[in-house]
């Protein structure tokens, strides 16, 4: 059995997978509840986030851990693993946001520019969501039809209902993370990778409908030559849509049962 230590992705916070974690046992998963409310919050990058999920994982794991991240928790557990080998046995990137060159050179320019959360359609779009609801009964009829929720495992959208929103000081219920920061935190995809040679095993899932076109795969291939690529039938949320199925996968890997 292993520990797992698992990023969530922006928007979501990580007991919104609670589904997920069960049909990962028997290994164990901590996490994160939401990075960026705390003492560390994104400035113009992602990195203090990365000093978050470190620390977290020195604090509250007795073992070198698998680390596990979907979307901006794959690049955040990427950049731990660079930066601190030694707390983990390997990481499994879910479907992370790091795109090819040349949309990551439209991103270094509008990030120069200091215009990317007026520019950057999903920042902008997250900072226009609609954030308080009077009951959670409300927002689960609201959510319910919305296309980002229509192939979500059932149990995992009631999971969001219940940790997706917190009580409001001033009544009704609101966004646990908040709009500003999920539209921050869009807002400042990182343009600039750096190193993408972990020393440790390292896995890249991604979704056939995913945040990469299939037919650029190939060009992270070439980015990521340590690591290996394993496709996944589904959408970006795979992990909330096919938590079974995306579980299977990663204790296939945690087992040593894909090279």
């Amino acid at each position: 059995m292993s520990e797992i230590f698992f990023s969530h992705a922006n928007g979501f916070p990580a007991r919104t997978y609670e589904v997920f974690f069960h049909h990962l046992q028997p290994h164990t998963v901590s996490y994160v509840d939401v990075f960026g409310l705390g003492e560390y919050q994104p400035g113009k990058t992602w990195r203090p986030m990365v000093q978050e999920l470190i620390e977290n994982v020195e604090t509250r794991s007795q073992q070198r851990v698998w680390g596990l991240g979907h979307s901006f928790g794959g690049v955040l557990t990427l950049w731990a693993a660079i930066e601190r080998p030694d707390l983990f046995k390997g990481i499994i990137m879910l479907d992370p946001p790091i795109f090819p060159w040349w949309f990551r050179l439209g991103m270094g320019i509008v990030h120069s520019l200091g215009i990317s959360e007026k520019v950057i359609p999903i920042a902008k779009k997250a900072s226009r969501r609609r954030e308080k609801f009077d009951s959670r009964n409300e927002a689960y009829h609201y959510w319910k039809n919305k296309s980002l929720f229509k192939a979500f495992d059932p149990e995992a959208f009631d999971a969001y209902i219940n940790y997706g929103l917190k009580p409001s000081p001033s009544g009704g219920f609101e966004l646990t993370i908040p709009r500003s920061l999920e539209s921050k935190l869009f807002a400042t995809t990182p343009a600039k990778i750096g190193n993408t040679k972990p020393t440790v095993p390292s896995y890249y899932m991604y979704a056939t409908q995913g945040v990469v076109p299939v037919k650029n795969i190939h060009q992270q291939q070439r980015i990521f030559s340590k690591t290996t690529f394993i496709p996944f039938e589904g959408q970006h949320m795979f992990p909330l849509e096919q938590p079974e199925k995306t579980a299977a996968f990663i204790k296939n890997i945690i087992s040593g049962h894909v090279n």
